[in-house]
């Protein structure tokens, strides 16, 4: 399974960051971007190609002007 999105900024790398899920727990990576991506209220960016954990409801920057806030499916959430 795979899903792609494109964003129209030019701060924004061809291929920025990825999320993964493995397991129950999700993850991002920052794939080596220019203007760097970053999590929450951490003023710096994450350090490329390394996998970081995402929970429910965190904030992520993607350089310069693309935020998102990460949600997880209530089927998934409560899930034991």
């Amino acid at each position: 399974e795979g899903c792609h999105l494109t964003l129209g900024d030019d701060r924004t790398s061809r291929t920025h960051a990825t999320i993964q899920r493995i397991g129950h727990q999700y993850f991002i990576t920052d794939m080596g971007s220019t203007n760097g991506t970053f999590l929450n209220d951490d003023p710096n960016c994450l350090a490329p190609n390394m996998r970081w954990p995402l929970a429910h409801g965190d904030h992520i920057r993607l350089g310069t002007t693309i935020a998102l806030v990460f949600t997880i499916p209530e089927t998934i959430l409560h899930r034991p």
